[in-house]
């Protein structure tokens, strides 16, 4: 009988979560296999963004460049109201990750199974009800706490709101930088020319960066369902 030596199994494989898939281009299929990439290729495509995140808060941040022309409005072109306005579609999304993390719930104590069913009827009602008073706390609180940032915002004079909001939307611009560079990256790690996994697509991450944006949309479209998929695995 033949025997197998340990080092030719490669027990990774086992571990790989991957599909084909097919990018329209231009009247064109284009198939490629996907996967989903390790935890050190993730760190890497991590890294990687929160550089490029860097770079483009510098260029931002530089008044003689183009990004800052293109992104943020010069002062004393945009009306008071309207900044403030900016700003709190801005705060909207900090005020929700806020009310998130500070709220808290008190579930309904579950009754015992000898309990009366009426006893059992009245608790699945509040079980029933707690999605909708979950919702609608999140949106009292995010109100209140926008509504105490407008009143804020009234009272400061233009050039400080002016600076709050180009604060501001430089963080959401850099944020969206980040989000964007780690997704390519991951996909310029995950993506294969054949099933085995064995040829990549894309030698440099600048031949994915240049591709037409339906193509990147596509791929990391494709790639963000995989991560899913893997995760409902995993559960």
């Amino acid at each position: 009988m033949e025997s197998i030596d340990k080092n030719d199994v490669d027990i990774s494989r086992l571990f790989q979560w991957k599909k084909k898939v097919s990018i329209e281009f231009m009247g064109k299929t284009l198939n490629a296999y996907l996967r989903i990439i390790g935890d050190a290729e993730t760190n890497r495509a991590r890294v990687f963004a929160l550089r490029k995140s860097a770079e483009m808060r510098k260029i931002l941040r530089d008044k003689d460049s183009d990004e800052k022309l293109a992104y943020l409005p010069e002062s004393g072109v945009v009306r008071k109201e309207e900044l403030i306005q900016g700003l709190l579609v801005l705060y909207t999304k900090d005020a929700g990750n806020e009310a998130v993390r500070s709220l808290k719930y008190n579930l309904p104590t579950e009754p015992k199974a000898d309990d009366k069913l009426e006893k059992h009827e009245d608790y699945q009602e509040k079980i029933d009800d707690f999605p909708q008073w979950r919702e609608d706390a999140i949106k009292e609180f995010i109100t209140d706490r926008v509504k105490q940032y407008e009143e804020k915002l009234l009272n400061k004079d233009y050039d400080e709101i002016y600076e709050e909001y180009i604060h501001n939307l430089i963080d959401q611009i850099c944020e969206l930088e980040m989000l964007t560079k780690y997704r390519e990256m991951c996909v310029f790690y995950a993506t294969y020319k054949d099933e085995d996994l064995t040829e990549k697509v894309f030698n440099e991450f600048e031949v994915l960066e240049n591709l037409p944006k339906d193509v990147k949309s596509q791929l990391i479209g494709e790639y963000n369902s995989l991560e899913i998929s893997g995760e409902d695995l995993k559960k």
